[in-house]
């Protein structure tokens, strides 16, 4: 019986973590980098956009599991983001968003 409590308790820490974690957040404040994120069955969906005139590089930390891509949104091809590691239900990506530039990266599959 006390090992099925302190399964419990494990599991409903790791479930309040997993609501309190945020689905992005990035090294360094960077208020002209906008995000959308959107979840899917099989993956994360994460849409950044750089609205400044400026080239923007920072770390990010984004939720999810599995093979991290970046998806060319005009052919649909997708390829292995080089750099990206994983970190329990995240991974951390290199983020460089050129001036006025979107860049989509896909967590999943």
């Amino acid at each position: 019986m006390i090992m099925k409590n302190h399964h419990l308790s494990n599991l409903a820490r790791r479930g309040v973590a997993s609501l309190l974690m945020p689905d992005i957040a990035l090294d360094q404040l960077c208020p002209p980098v906008k995000y959308l994120h959107r979840r899917r069955r099989d993956a994360e969906l994460y849409c950044f956009f750089n609205e400044s005139a400026a080239k923007q590089s920072r770390m990010a930390m984004l939720a999810g599991r599995g093979q991290t891509q970046v998806l060319d949104a005009a052919s649909g091809r997708t390829e292995v983001l080089a750099g990206a590691s994983p970190e329990n239900d995240a991974v951390r990506v290199p983020l460089a968003l050129e001036p006025c530039k979107t860049k989509f990266i896909v967590v999943g599959k």
